[in-house]
């Protein structure tokens, strides 16, 4: 993560990718033991882990998300229909993949679209 952190990839925004299918692309699986790492099968079996400490795994894969039960805007694969957050009147999102960076579905991005969020909500009021 931090070789994508340095190369500015997770700062890229919506707006760069080629096609809104390519939101549907993964980001890079990392963990944050020992300062962050990339984190996946392999990594697991080349470091040869004390798996003892290990309390538990959970490896979620191959989902797609579903907004049909809002009955609110989506695009032509199902996202949400929203700029940096902002959809209808009072309806918001944060934590989704690509909502604004490629960042803004991993913990290290989210707080960012929250607060810009919250700087609209703010300026409402």
């Amino acid at each position: 993560m931090a070789w994508a952190v340095a190369l500015g990839m997770m700062d890229d925004t919506v707006e760069t990718l080629p096609s809104p299918a390519a939101r549907l692309g993964c980001n890079p699986a990392l963990s944050g033991n020992d300062g962050g790492r990339d984190c996946h099968p392999r990594w697991l079996a080349v470091d040869e882990l004390e798996l003892q400490r290990i309390g538990a795994v959970v490896w979620a894969t191959g989902y797609r998300p579903d907004f049909s039960w809002l009955e609110a805007p989506v695009d032509e694969l199902g996202w949400p229909v929203q700029v940096r957050g902002i959809s209808l009147p009072g309806l918001y999102y944060v934590g989704l993949h690509w909502l604004h960076k490629r960042k803004s579905g991993l913990l290290l991005g989210v707080g960012e679209d929250a607060e810009y969020v919250v700087s609209h909500l703010r300026q409402r009021t």
